[in-house]
């Protein structure tokens, strides 16, 4: 009877650090998964995202609920002109410069609908 209880603990311990940590500052998951790519371009050190963030954010979402999701991620800066919006972070400044920076821009349409976006994120170095 012993033997079972080790296997069971393991998968229930296993099972509660697949939760989300993070479910008030906004939809982290979006940023995470971003961040969590790959970026396999050793010349441009670039990786389109833009799959990820339709996801979050597909074509037709209103501006306001765009806006809402954008600064309920908690970084990250907005630029606002009429019909774009731009989003972008700075992730790490290490001695090594392992940086990753999103650039996230959304294009609108005549009745304040996303439009098309497109997103990218860059490494700063190949570490």
């Amino acid at each position: 009877m012993k033997k079972l209880i080790f296997p069971i603990f393991i998968t229930a311990a296993m099972a509660a650090c697949a939760q989300p940590t993070n479910t008030t500052s906004g939809d982290s998951s979006m940023l995470n998964e971003i961040y969590g790519t790959k970026i396999t371009n050793v010349a441009t050190q670039r990786a389109d995202v833009s799959g990820i963030v339709s996801r979050y954010l597909p074509v037709g979402t209103s501006r306001t609920k765009t806006l809402e999701l954008l600064k309920g991620l908690g970084e990250g800066k907005i630029d606002e002109t009429p019909g774009h919006i731009a989003y972008t972070t700075r992730q790490g400044e290490g001695i090594k410069g392992n940086r990753r920076d999103i650039l996230l821009k959304i294009q609108f349409d005549a009745n304040n609908n996303i439009q098309s976006l497109t997103s990218h994120i860059d490494k700063s170095n190949n570490l």
